[in-house]
């Protein structure tokens, strides 16, 4: 008899932040205003536009391969991500190292570059705050399946 297993429930953060990301990017990428509006600049923050500490995480600097690259990290990690720590942790962690890396940058080490890649840093962060020194097994975790007897 083969053991009922809960089906995993559809990665509806991952693929709701990838969508809209893969979204601005692609229109950043194809109308260039759309990403000097959007990116991180250190000239605007100084002036009060803060609100593009945020929108950096929506458009990527590399151009198409940048963006392919970051959008399928988003997806793969992030996927793993929200399966370990729910949705909730993971909009904690993604904005945490996002917001992180937006401040850093904007202190100077690359003031005028998107960062989706900053946000996607604050997954594994969170990940292993939560473990705290203790290994845990929860439901999904790994992303892939086990070999019987492990």
């Amino acid at each position: 008899m083969i053991p009922a297993t809960r089906p995993r429930a559809f990665p509806l953060l991952t693929a709701t932040v990838a969508g809209v990301t893969a979204v601005v990017s692609v229109t950043g990428l194809l109308v260039e205003p759309v990403l000097l509006a959007l990116r991180r600049d250190p000239v605007p923050l100084a002036a009060g536009q803060l609100w593009r500490l945020l929108t950096a995480l929506l458009v990527q600097d590399g151009g198409a391969p940048g963006t392919v690259l970051n959008l399928l990290g988003l997806v793969f990690v992030g996927l793993a991500a929200e399966r370990r720590l729910g949705r909730l942790r993971w909009s904690l962690g993604y904005l945490a190292g996002g917001l992180t890396g937006e401040l850093v940058g904007w202190a100077g080490w690359q003031p005028v570059v998107p960062a989706t890649r900053w946000a996607c840093a604050g997954w594994p962060g969170r990940s292993r705050s939560r473990c705290s020194g203790q290994p845990t097994r929860r439901a999904g975790w790994p992303p892939w399946p086990r070999p019987p007897g492990r």
